[in-house]
């Protein structure tokens, strides 16, 4: 037997030695199958009933807290779906206690009170759960119901807890009994083990021995494996059975092998995994975040490179870096899509770009840079949403390592930054419930008191209540008639309905109407429009013709035709007029009037009013009284001239229906409160301007119709006393629209009437500008003088001045006051007065003497002419309300006289409505009755103009070639020197070579407001503050100035003047003020004009015009004014005829374009001229009779070079189409 131990086989060794060993299992094992039979038995009882029971209730508790958390999400998300996933996960959680109870009868008590509290807890979320998504719960209710529902849950907590404590007690027990079957066997068993382990060990030991050596050889080999060799030589020369282990070991080693390598991989990212979560964990804001993340990226990967970017909206934002070189084209911020950032971010995929160029993104350190070779984009999702992107650098290829590890970790890193952003967005709900929860707390207090309150008033109502019951009986009454009613309410219902639809058909009509309403308001607006093209038209050619044969050049008409022409023509005057107060009423009606606001002088208004009717109510011989109440302040806040307007048209009508008695004005305070539509005047806040005379009445029933426009009392009174009944029309408009209103009493017929005009002290609107009113223009400072106060001067009455006139007529020209024989400190000579009242001449006279001027005066048209014969005076002050003849045309006959053209003419008057710009030539005009104040400022700006200060030059500021050529032809017409300036830059230029050259000086600028590169305003302020405003600017713009405006500009402007169609001449005027030509003895004013001049009549002779209207009377007119002139009018009567003789004859040196014609209108001719290049600079005057604001910049932007309205002047067409002829 030993023997055979020594000589057998491994294999039959290792058989006998099992055997054995089963032998002995065997014998074990049936020992222990009793135990285990017995083990077995006990198990099942614990699988089927225990272990059940366990889990169910683990499971019940796991469920439980899982439904406590989705409830509290959806509290705080209410989100219907997470709601409706909780309701479920709570049906879920009943049927598992349901099924505890029913599996394990000893638990059923247990189950059915746990049951109870769970539905309890369920039903009180729910109902919380629901209340919250839909917005039921105010702040009061939401911290009641929330404490109620997590009592209920802690309730349901307990019993579940309970329960568990329970089934765990049962478990312990079958559990011990177990144990203690379990160690008596082991006990009985062990013994026979232990004597069967002997045996086989003493085998064992046997077979050890033989086959020690082999195994002693093996152990070291595996021991060599083992440790670590696993190039280990297995190659020896031994048994069969040797051969075949040691060749199991070498395969052993060599999977052991692969093993090692897969566990140093494994580990080594594993190590990486966790060093970049231990990164991610904790509280960090983004910035850190990103930083750490790229740092520790740096550390694992050995990237020189990188940056997170966060998606904000549709925005990328790099919110960390890591080494980051400052580079130009970087960009922090990007869209989705932009940039390859934006797009791995779009496309929400992994980007891996390998050799990249040179110049992209290099590293750089202190001692040198170098080119990435990798770039690697990773976008950040987490649950299909994109949160970011990840941007890697690296001066290596990424392995696939490097790729599985950052495969494995983006989804942390996502995690991470979706958990940093979830953070900062609860911080900030935090921060807002915080402040809600200090607000709840004060609510509080409140509640408590209002529950005290409400219990109070619950026992008032169970008293109520017991009433309530009572009287529900009575009301079960009270339904049944009610409901007999709603049958009756049911058919009203119809009818209703019936009348809503009758009502919506009759809204429909009434839109239809307004639109009907809307559009006859804009073909009023066109009949106006073309209204007054229609009038004009015809008028111009009455206008033209009759003053052509009012003048009789050809003398040879006789006297009486004379006198019937001129009346022709003052009637086609007349008829202007309508049709501009036509206009006027029609702008009141739309909304369009605007008024100009500003103080107005009770007492200087109460002297107007007796200087404009004292002579007519004389002439009626009726008593004109005007009475001031005094406890009116000085001055009242409205417009002046409206309020004229408005008095002006009430005493002229009570004058002309009163033929005995008076006629009376009351200026006064309101007796009572007075109402004008929605709006109360108080009698301290009001005025009332009452007109009463004895004249004609009106009727009762006819008061209101005077108010009418084109309405009389009656037929018969507008046939005797004229007139068109527009005048009341328009001053009730007025009246409202200065916040206001007018009333008429009357007591009847010829007992007389009073018209009434209540309005404001101070205008709505009232914006008080503190310049001078806008018809004064502001002059240069002249000497000092030391005068009184402000005194008003008198004016003359229309008798006085009848009776001047009667003077006048013989009076022989007054020679110039001879010198006197001591020299003055500053001798003004030469001062010519035009005035027809003598005693106001000689006021004039007496102050021009205390400045030191020569004054003569003149009281008529006839003997300034007879004067200016013989002298010429270096001023004229001029009245236009002369005797023999109207100012107007003697300012216009000395502006054409060479000698006289340069005079500076100073107008004063006491007209109305005088436009400064029809005055060509006048340097101001002053309106009567005026103080003295404004007289001294008169004789200063005289002063000015007779100073012996002296320059040459003017500085011409202006941007548009064709205006800057012909202010620079005019002038030099003129012989004054000028510098054009086309920008605000040139203009610095001219004044700096001014400062360097001594020698030259602008004795004034002409600055336009619209430049290309400076605001005209702000030049015109730089040039002042350069200048130290010793050099006059005159403002010379196309600009509609607001009152604020105008009130900046003469601040530093001397003069502004408006561009017009005579806005050239007034401006030659201001310029030669300024210059200051009329220097004492220089040269002889009479060849002030220059040569040129005087012979540009001859040279325009023979110019061709071409006409074009389709009126055949305007053609004929204005033919006949253009005839007169020497030039040479061929006549069209369309813009397609025009055309076609331009194309034809070609050689025009003006053209007359109307606008309104028929097959092509003006506009679109002057296109198709401007289209043409022969005719490109062609001058061309438009002609329109419409009377719209915009006119002439549409003119202009069709191809006009110039701009006249109908009826068209003769001495004003003449005078532009002169121009324009001398500049072409």
């Amino acid at each position: 037997m030993l023997n055979w131990l020594r000589t057998a086989s491994i294999k039959s060794k290792v058989i006998f030695t099992t055997l054995l060993s089963l032998a002995a299992v065997g014998v074990i094992l049936y020992g222990f199958y009793g135990y285990f039979r017995q083990v077995d038995e006990s198990l099942v009882t614990i699988e089927a009933v225990d272990l059940p029971v366990v889990r169910m209730a683990n499971d019940a508790r796991i469920r439980m807290s899982d439904a406590v958390h989705v409830f509290e999400a959806v509290i705080v998300e209410r989100d219907p779906d997470t709601f409706a996933e909780a309701l479920e996960k709570i049906r879920r959680l009943r049927e598992k206690i349901v099924e505890i109870g029913d599996y394990s009868p000893s638990l059923a008590e247990r189950s059915r009170s746990l049951l109870a509290a769970f539905d309890a807890y369920a039903d009180a979320m729910r109902s919380y759960a629901d209340d919250v998504i839909e917005g039921r719960l105010v702040d009061d209710d939401m911290y009641q119901r929330f404490s109620d529902v997590r009592l209920k849950r802690e309730t349901a907590e307990l019993k579940i807890l309970q329960l568990e404590q329970d089934i765990s007690k049962n478990f312990s027990g079958t559990l011990g009994q177990l144990r203690t079957e379990a160690s008596a066997t082991f006990k009985n068993q062990f013994t026979y083990g232990i004597l069967l382990i002997l045996i086989i060990l003493l085998v064992i030991i046997a077979f050890f021995r033989t086959i020690n050596g082999a195994i002693t050889r093996t152990i070291e080999v595996a021991g060599e494996v083992a440790g670590g060799k696993l190039d280990t030589n297995l190659n020896f020369i031994t048994a069969k059975e040797f051969q075949q282990l040691f060749g199991a070991l070498a395969i052993m080693r060599n999977r052991l092998q692969e093993q090692y390598q897969a566990t140093q991989l494994r580990q080594i990212r594993q190590t990486r995994m966790a060093t970049l979560y231990e990164v991610l964990r904790g509280e960090m804001e983004l910035t850190e975040l990103g930083t750490k993340i790229l740092n520790c990226l740096a550390q694992q990967l050995g990237i020189l490179g990188g940056a997170l970017h966060v998606l904000e909206g549709v925005e990328l934002v790099m919110y960390a870096s890591y080494a980051r070189a400052s580079l130009s084209v970087q960009q922090p911020r990007c869209r989705l899509g932009e940039t390859l950032v934006g797009q791995c971010a779009l496309s929400a995929e992994r980007k891996l770009i390998a050799n990249i160029p040179e110049n992209y993104a290099p590293a750089v350190s202190g001692l040198g840079m170098a080119a990435p070779r990798s770039l690697l984009l990773i976008p950040l999702i987490l649950s299909h949403r994109v949160l970011g992107v990840l941007e890697l650098l690296s001066f290596h290829d990424f392995t696939e390592e490097d790729l599985d590890f950052l495969a494995q970790g983006e989804e942390g890193i996502a995690i991470a930054l979706h958990s940093t952003l979830s953070r900062l967005q609860l911080a900030m709900a935090l921060d807002r419930t915080r402040e809600q929860a200090e607000t709840l707390e004060q609510q509080q207090e409140e509640l408590r008191v209002t529950n005290e309150e409400l219990e109070e008033q619950a026992s008032i109502l169970r008293a109520s209540e017991e009433s309530l019951q009572a009287q529900q009986e009575e009301l079960r009454a009270v339904n049944e008639e009610l409901e007999n009613r709603n049958v009756v309410l049911d058919r009203q219902k119809d009818e209703i309905i019936q009348n809503n639809e009758a009502l919506e058909r009759s809204r429909k009509e009434l839109q239809d109407k307004a639109y009907e309403l809307e559009m006859s308001n804009r073909y009023k607006s066109e009949f106006l429009s073309t209204m007054s093209h229609e009038l004009r038209t015809p008028l111009n050619s009455i206008l033209i013709l009759s003053q052509g044969l009012m003048e009789n050049r050809q003398q040879n008409l006789l006297d009486k035709q004379v006198e019937h022409a001129r009346v022709i023509h003052s009637s086609g005057r007349d008829l202007l007029m309508l049709i501009n107060d036509i206009l006027d009423l029609s702008k009141v009606e739309e909304g369009k009037f605007e008024l100009l606001v500003d103080q107005v002088n009770l007492a200087d208004l109460s002297k107007e009013l007796h200087a404009m009717f004292d002579s007519q109510a004389e002439h009626k011989k009726l008593e004109f009284i005007v009475n001031l109440d005094e406890r009116l302040p000085e001055t009242v806040v409205m417009d002046e001239h409206r309020l004229n307007q408005i008095l002006r048209n009430f005493i002229s009508n009570a004058l002309k229906f009163t033929h005995t008695g008076r006629v009376e004005v009351n200026i006064r305070v309101p007796e009572a409160l007075v109402k004008f539509g929605e709006q109360w005047l108080a009698p301290p806040e009001a005025i009332s301007f009452s007109v009463r005379d004895t004249g004609i009445g009106i009727s009762k029933d006819k008061q209101a119709l005077v108010f009418e426009a084109f309405q009389q009392v009656d037929g018969t009174i507008s046939r005797k006393y004229g007139g068109t009944g527009l005048g009341l029309t328009i001053s009730r408009k007025l009246a409202k629209l200065m916040g206001g209103g007018i009333s008429v009493a009357s007591e009847g017929e010829n007992k007389g009437s009073e018209f009434t005009l209540v309005l404001p002290r101070r205008s709505a609107n009232a914006v008080l500008a503190e310049q001078e009113p806008l018809q004064e223009t502001l002059s240069p400072k002249g000497p000092p003088a030391v005068l009184q106060a402000s005194t008003p001067v008198e004016m003359p009455t229309r008798a006085q001045k009848r009776d001047a006139q009667k003077i006048t007529q013989v009076d022989v020209p007054i020679a110039p006051a001879p010198a006197p024989e001591v020299q003055k400190p500053a001798p003004f000579a030469g001062l010519l007065i035009i005035e027809d009242h003598p005693e106001f001449s000689t006021v004039l006279k007496d102050l021009a003497t205390e400045f030191g001027f020569e004054a003569a005066c003149v009281h008529s048209a006839a003997a300034a002419h007879r004067y200016l014969e013989r002298w010429t005076p270096a001023s004229i002050v001029l009245d236009l309300g002369l005797p023999d003849s109207p100012g107007e045309e003697l300012l216009s006959w000395l502006k054409a006289q060479p000698h006289t053209a340069q005079i500076p003419v100073h107008v004063i008057s006491g007209k109305e409505n005088v436009v400064m710009d029809e005055l060509a030539g006048a340097s101001e005009f002053i309106a009567k009755p005026f103080g003295r104040d404004r007289m001294e400022r008169l004789f200063n700006d005289i002063g000015a103009e007779l100073s012996v200060v002296s320059a040459g030059c003017v500085l011409i500021i202006e941007d548009d070639e064709v205006q800057r050529d012909l202010i620079e032809v005019s002038f030099r017409e003129q012989e004054i020197a000028c510098d054009l300036a086309s920008s605000a830059v040139e203009a610095r230029e001219y004044l700096a070579a001014m400062e360097q050259t001594p020698a030259r000086h602008y004795g004034a600028m002409v600055v336009d407001l619209d430049l290309p590169d400076c605001d005209g305003f702000q030049l015109v302020d730089e040039l002042h503050q350069s200048t130290n405003g010793s050099i006059p600017i005159i403002v010379y713009t196309a600009r509609d100035l607001t009152r604020q405006q105008d009130a900046d500009l003469r601040r530093f402007a001397t003069r502004i003047v408006l561009k017009t169609d005579r806005s050239i001449q007034r401006l030659l005027n201001e310029t030669r003020l300024f210059l200051h030509w009329l220097k004492g003895g220089e040269r002889d004013p009479k060849q002030l004009l220059p040569k040129v001049v005087e012979s540009s009549q001859e040279k325009l002779e023979g110019q061709r015009v071409l006409l074009v209207d389709d009126d055949i009377r305007n053609l004929y007119s204005l033919s006949a004014v253009l005839e007169d002139s020497g030039w040479e009018v061929r006549t069209a009567a369309n813009g397609r005829e025009a055309l076609d003789i331009l194309s034809s004859e070609g050689a025009f040196d003006l053209v007359l374009m109307d606008i309104m014609m028929p097959e092509m209108d003006g506009f679109e001719a002057m296109r198709r001229i401007r289209g043409q290049a022969a005719f490109e600079k062609m001058p061309i005057i438009a002609l329109t009779a419409k009377a719209m604001r915009d006119d002439r910049a549409q003119c202009v932007a069709a191809g006009a070079n110039d701009y006249l309205s109908k009826p068209v002047d003769p001495s004003k067409l003449k005078a532009i189409v002169k121009m324009w002829l001398l500049k072409k």
